[in-house]
């Protein structure tokens, strides 16, 4: 297993502002891979309490969302949260990186 910290690219349209503000260090959140996203073909999105809050960080996806595609189970916390003027929300989430029987690579 692997661990590391990476930065969640907030929404600032729709509901993702208020949801990244509702976020709270330990809360669960949910990445899920956004094939076909015209902005970013590694997209990740980032969800919490049931709503997309943000994407992560393109640094950090570019790696994450080979893994992903091929199978592996990543997990995510919210590490620190830091909450600006004007509701705005900064978070730095924790990641885990797992392979194991039911996430092997696709046969070449």
């Amino acid at each position: 297993m692997l661990e590391g910290d990476a930065d969640v690219v907030c929404a600032r349209r729709g509901g993702g502002t208020a949801a990244a503000a509702r976020v709270s260090e330990g809360d669960a959140l949910k990445l899920e891979r956004e094939r076909g996203a015209a902005h970013d073909r590694n997209a990740i999105a980032v969800h919490a309490g049931g709503s997309m809050i943000g994407s992560v960080e393109r640094d950090v996806a570019q790696y994450l969302a080979p893994e992903m595609d091929c199978g592996a189970r990543i997990g995510a916390s919210a590490g620190s949260v830091s909450k600006g003027s004007g509701g705005a929300a900064a978070i730095r989430m924790r990641l885990w990186l797992r392979w194991d029987e039911a996430s092997s690579l696709p046969a070449a």
